[in-house]
């Protein structure tokens, strides 16, 4: 490009693409078309996905390797750490699938900060509630299923304040699901979804099994 658009001046092409003037608008709703057209299109349930993933790298003149904390190592190690946004839907089930879409975070604001009780772990705000046998789709095998349950919940991650004996505690912040997954093989996983209060619990869980497709992505 460089040498048939601008010969001997790449500096003036460099900027011209660094620092355009032009309007992103509709290249950006030429992307979004096309994307909605190769998962489903208007007819299918989208999800949107915001992933990382570390990558473990013994080279250190790779792009962005460094020492760093790698989550999948639980570890601070030698690599990549790899930062996706994609899209992706199903086919079946579209009227089930509807209803999950991602919405914006629900918060449910205090007249006046009040940490009255220690934080409970989610184990145990789960652990008297109904668990449910629910399937969410089908693999190359068999259905894949667990037992789910969920309950509304309030984070522990609020600002810090004092609470009686406790030095400091995180007082609630936004209010959002907490869903327990109970797998046959008896590993508990715990999982903090923002769909709406309203959303069953059929919902949840296919829309935080959808991350899948980020994983078929790598």
């Amino acid at each position: 490009m460089a040498a048939r658009l601008a010969p001997a001046d790449d500096d003036q092409l460099h900027h011209s693409v660094a620092a355009g003037v032009w309007d992103p608008g509709p290249v950006e709703a030429e992307l979004l078309m096309q994307a909605d057209r190769l998962v489903g299109g208007k007819d299918a349930m989208p999800c949107w996905w915001l992933t990382e993933r570390h990558c473990r790298r013994r080279a250190i003149h790779s792009v962005g390797v460094a020492l760093q904390y790698a989550g999948a190592l639980g570890k601070q190690a030698n690599c990549q750490t790899l930062v996706s946004f994609g899209h992706s839907a199903h086919a079946e089930d579209l009227s089930g699938r509807r209803r999950a879409h991602l919405a914006e975070g629900i918060v449910t604001p205090t007249k006046k900060a009040v940490s009255d009780s220690a934080p409970i772990a989610a184990e145990d705000i789960l652990a008297g509630e109904t668990w449910r046998l629910i399937t969410w789709r089908r693999g190359t095998k068999r259905a894949l299923k667990a037992r789910f349950a969920a309950k509304r919940v309030c984070i522990a991650d609020g600002a810090a304040a004092r609470a009686g004996t406790r030095s400091y505690q995180h007082l609630p912040s936004e209010e959002v699901w907490l869903v327990g997954e109970r797998r046959a093989s008896g590993e508990q996983k715990y999982y903090l979804a923002n769909l709406p209060a309203d959303a069953d619990l059929k919902t949840l869980a296919a829309t935080i099994k959808a991350r899948w497709a980020c994983e078929q992505a790598y």
